[in-house]
């Protein structure tokens, strides 16, 4: 029996019939063939196979065990790849699929303060712009070129690159107010629709409330093709109508 270090990875297959991986081995610079059919060994829970050989240049290295009755590969690695480590230190893992090419960026990184990240770029390129979703203690947070999302103790956030935003926020109290609120919702848009058949705004009976009544609209605005909505609550008043879809909280 014989150990061979860095032999190239000339191409490998996933077996159709019993989903045996295996790679044929060679020098990929010069292309010669060294062993047609190797088996592919990997952690259980765990399998991939490696990108193809950059032809005249380099390609995945294996270690091979040289058996009389199957070579087998017990371990190998791409040094084309090394860039997806990023700043690897102590503890840390990084599991990446860089494609038949070894050019594709999705990755999952796990860092030693406890983050999550499964990144990738907006163009499937090293030179694309950032795309991740983060995950640690802190909170949770999405990045991408048209959307940043995230969620921590200061509440849950969301941004698009057309300066929509939406955030629930936590707050502290409110001095003179009879009910000191501990959060908050906010809408910023060109455009904010609600389609509903019924909408209820105002505290309800249940948080200090006196309960909903239907809100009442103008049906003469003062300002011609201008409507007044909002204009009361409770009892319809001279040229105002009770709306049927929005209620108000006293």
């Amino acid at each position: 029996m014989e150990i061979n270090f860095g032999e190239n990875i000339l191409t490998s297959s996933l077996n159709s019939s019993n989903g045996t991986l295996t790679v044929s081995t060679g020098d990929a610079v010069s292309g010669t063939a060294f062993k047609p059919e190797v088996l592919w060994f990997q952690q259980v829970g765990f399998a991939s196979l490696p990108s193809l050989p950059t032809p005249g240049a380099g390609a995945a290295e294996a270690v091979i065990i040289d058996r009389d009755t199957c070579p087998t590969a017990i371990g190998s690695r791409d040094l084309r790849n090394q860039s997806f480590y990023g700043n690897l230190g102590p503890g840390e893992t990084v599991l990446y699929a860089a494609g038949p090419q070894g050019t594709s960026q999705g990755r999952i990184i796990l860092k030693a303060d406890g983050s999550i990240s499964i990144y990738t770029t907006n163009d499937n390129t090293s030179g694309g712009t950032a795309v991740y979703f983060r995950i640690s203690p802190q909170g949770l947070q999405f990045i991408s070129p048209d959307c940043v999302m995230s969620c921590d103790k200061t509440g849950f956030h969301v941004k698009t690159s057309q300066g929509a935003k939406l955030n629930l926020t936590n707050i502290g109290s409110i001095p003179g107010l009879p009910v000191s609120p501990t959060s908050a919702f906010s809408v910023q848009a060109g455009t904010v629709t609600l389609d509903s058949s019924m909408i209820s705004l105002g505290p309800s009976a249940a948080n200090g409330g006196l309960g909903y009544m239907n809100a009442v609209y103008g049906l003469l605005p003062a300002v011609p093709l201008v409507p007044i909505i909002g204009e009361g609550i409770g009892v319809v008043a001279v040229n105002a109508s009770t709306s049927t879809k929005v209620c108000i909280g006293i």
